[in-house]
Parts: structure tokens; sequence; C-alpha cells
């Protein structure tokens, strides 16, 4: 009997930490994932509105641009040709789990549990990895979610 018990109360925790954690679901953007094509992002989400190229300590990133108020850049690295950086601060979005910019502390912890709490460039992020190098980082820098951020890229 106690065997049961305990084997029931494990059950239930491993199902807890793994519904309230960061999933692969969570590491891409309206079915563009890192590593995808640029050709992959046009028939996903269209064309974009303008590109710029930016330099960073380990590749030239262009990025290009979505929505009205420039509120979503997918960054392709010109060495690989592959998505490595995704950046939505796109109020109208709902990730996954139903997560929005302006979303609480409480909100982000209920959907994808305590992220490591990291200070980069002066901005506050929760952070998940999904692997060696896919990261989901929430900025939280003012108290609420401010902008989503898919990336391989480091700080």
């Amino acid at each position: 009997m106690l065997k049961k018990i305990l084997s029931i109360t494990i059950l239930c925790m491993i199902l807890t930490i793994h519904g309230f954690a960061a999933e692969k679901i969570d590491f891409s953007y309206r079915g563009i994932e890192l590593g995808g094509s640029y050709e992959e992002m046009v028939n996903k989400i269209g064309q974009p509105r303008m590109d710029i190229s930016h330099l960073t300590d380990t590749a030239v990133v262009t990025y290009y641009i979505y929505g009205e108020n420039n509120d979503t850049r997918i960054g392709i690295d010109e060495a690989t040709k592959k998505v490595v950086d995704i950046r939505i601060s796109d109020k109208t979005y709902e990730s996954e789990k139903g997560v929005k910019i302006g979303a609480t502390l409480y909100k982000l912890n209920k959907a994808y549990g305590k992220g490591e709490k990291e200070r980069i460039g002066g901005k506050v992020y929760y952070i998940y990895q999904q692997n060696e190098k896919d990261r989901l980082m929430l900025d939280i820098s003012q108290g609420y979610l401010n902008e989503i951020r898919i990336t391989t890229l480091e700080q």
C-alpha cells in the first residue's frame, strides 16, 4: 500500500514538473524554429517589411522585420543562412501557452515554471534552456513580460 502511494506521489510530481516547464513548442514562433531557413520563414508568415544587418560578437545577422510597429524580428545568420534569433514584442501575439506581452511574473511562472533569472545588458530575463544552444529568454525588466526572445546567439 505504501509503495502504491509513493508511486502515485512521484508520478504526480513528474507530471507537475513537466506541465510547467518550457517545452519544444515554446522555442518557435508561428511554426518558425531556430535553424529554419529564410524560405521557410517567408512561406509561414509572408514577406518581411524590411531588413537590417547587425554584427554580433560571433556572426553577422540579418534581421527581418515584421509587424506595423516593427515588433517582431527574425534574425538569420549570414554565414549559415539559418534562423538564429527570434524577438517578439508584438502585443497581439499569444504563445502556445497563452502568454502575451505584458503578462505578469505570476502568469510566466505558471506557464513556464521558474526560469533562471539573469541580468544581461541592463535587462532582467527569465532564461530557459532547450539544449546546449537554444534558449528562451523572457525580458521581465519592468516587472512584466516586455519581449520574448528565442535564440542561439551568445550574449
